[in-house]
């Protein structure tokens, strides 16, 4: 069958100043009025609303928290459409409404006319929340800067010691739109609905853990506008997974497929090895060979018979550099170690070998750059390390430095994390916010080293194969979880869940 491969970048992701800024031009020009806009985003976060509602079995009854910013507008506005579905609606006003902006006025008296109650709160002891009840979050928005205090933040704590469910409007108030930064009390939201593109806050520093589950809601601002706004990056486009795996033709064999030659493994360390080999195989690479130290026989005994292995010490590498003519990508680091021979081999490897490499582990703590294609897989504590990083700095800053680092050594970083950033030289960042908190156990990141090898072994370029990777990596530890839970899951079951994700594909 043909593949017709499609663009690796979806939805882009923008700072929420951009937007507020581009917003602001489209009212004027006349796209639509602030409230057009504002009624047409409260339509979709209702349906939105609903939705929860039905599929927790909660109580049929919403509690609204408002400021007095645009943000409070919406939360009236959406209370609007609850009541018009005989859903009770209550409203806790964290501030005088003569104070609030006109939008927020005007949505409350209209809220006020359709049967919902306000309550203009002046102490804590005002905020009633009982058991079960749906709360909607719409105290602060995307444009928040600073730190919360007062009454607003003993309703964030007092929501937060709450089991009751919360969904935020646009963005958890307390987090800062522009870099998910929290400086004091955030609301710790289930869900979040945003609106129009998902902003830098929603997925960076804190505001990731915040957040909840991401839902996006369309406000009606025109596709001219939405694509003039400067990026910060995009997500990952999840049609890759079908579309753009590795072409077969029918007359391939091993070799043509592609193989992977991984250095990886130590005494007392063989796990590593062993998970990225699988995953190399699980992941469609004709051949697999570990090269790994001596004496290691007995404790590779559980690698699949499918591997060939190949020992080596760092005086006699002649076997590696054999297979180097007829391998198409090789990982180095993972379950190495951090011997005085790491070094020796990472740099003989790097110089030698032809084919692009994937250096992960042990190998990154070694690394200290060059200008030949390889894939580098950090996470924060690696990436800080590689960078010479050593006091502690925003994620932000932290992917701006890569950024820099990217460009001089001519390298592909996936800065592992949640969520997972793709940076390349002079190309778009690309975020992958998939994957669970199950995935925060050993082995994971062998798994994913293996897996983007393998897509390199078959042909893909560094940061196709880093985004495919890292993308079908996450949806196959999110298919783990399925079946064993965030707390049971383990690498191998994330590994033994890849040939799930690849019967999507139309091949």
């Amino acid at each position: 069958m043909k593949n017709f491969p499609v663009p690796v970048e979806g939805q882009k992701v923008v700072s929420a100043t951009r937007m507020a800024e581009m917003e602001a031009r489209a009212i004027l020009e006349g796209d639509a009025t602030s409230n057009e806009y504002m009624e047409k985003a409260a339509q979709g976060i209702f349906e939105v609303a609903i939705r929860y509602i039905q599929e927790k079995n909660l109580k049929y009854e919403v509690i609204l928290v408002c400021g007095k910013g645009n943000n409070g507008a919406d939360a009236y506005s959406v209370g609007e459409l609850l009541l018009e579905n005989d859903i009770k609606v209550s409203a806790y006003q964290l501030f005088p409404l003569e104070t609030a902006s006109q939008l927020c006025r005007e949505h409350a008296e209209s809220f006020k006319d359709k049967g919902g109650e306000i309550y203009e709160m002046n102490k804590i002891s005002e905020f009633l929340l009982p058991p079960g009840v749906f709360v909607l979050d719409g105290m602060l928005g995307t444009g928040f800067r600073g730190r919360v205090e007062g009454l607003m933040k003993e309703v964030i704590q007092k929501l937060n010691r709450s089991p009751n469910p919360i969904l935020a409007i646009d963005i958890p108030s307390g987090v800062i739109g522009d870099s998910g930064i929290v400086e004091g009390e955030a609301v710790n939201a289930d869900l979040t609905v945003y609106v129009g593109l998902l902003k830098i806050g929603h997925l960076y520093n804190q505001g990731f853990e915040y957040a909840g589950e991401l839902h996006a809601v369309d406000f009606g601002m025109s596709e001219k506008y939405i694509s003039e706004i400067e990026s910060f990056g995009s997500i990952v486009n999840l049609e890759i997974v079908v579309k753009n795996l590795p072409f077969r033709k029918r007359t391939v064999n091993k070799y043509s497929v592609g193989q992977v030659l991984l250095i990886a493994g130590s005494p007392g360390m063989p796990g590593a090895a062993i998970l990225a080999a699988k995953a190399a195989l699980r992941s469609g690479a004709g051949m697999v060979r570990l090269c790994h130290p001596p004496d290691m026989e007995y404790e590779l005994f559980g690698c699949p018979p499918e591997v060939v292995r190949h020992s080596y010490t760092v005086d006699h590498m002649e076997k590696i550099f054999q297979e180097l003519s007829r391998t198409n990508a090789i990982l180095i680091g993972s379950g190495l170690g951090r011997s005085n021979d790491v070094p020796k081999i990472l740099k003989r490897v790097y110089q030698e070998a032809t084919c692009p490499l994937v250096i992960d582990g042990d190998a990154l703590f070694f690394f200290e750059g060059g200008t030949r294609p390889a894939i580098l897989t950090p996470h924060k504590g690696e990436l800080k390390k590689l960078l010479k990083v050593s006091e502690e700095i925003s994620d932000l800053e932290l992917i701006r430095l890569a950024e820099e680092f990217a460009k001089i050594h001519k390298v592909v970083i996936v800065f592992k994390g949640a969520p997972t950033t793709v940076i390349a030289p002079n190309q778009p960042k690309v975020i992958i916010p998939y994957g669970n908190k199950g995935m925060a156990s050993g082995g994971m990141g062998d798994a994913l080293a293996g897996i983007i090898t393998s897509l390199l072994a078959q042909g893909k370029e560094l940061r196709e194969a880093a985004i495919l990777g890292a993308t079908i990596h996450a949806l196959a530890g999110d298919k783990a979880k399925e079946t064993h839970s965030q707390y049971a899951m383990i690498a191998s079951d994330l590994i033994e869940s890849l040939p799930l994700i690849f019967l999507q594909s139309s091949d």
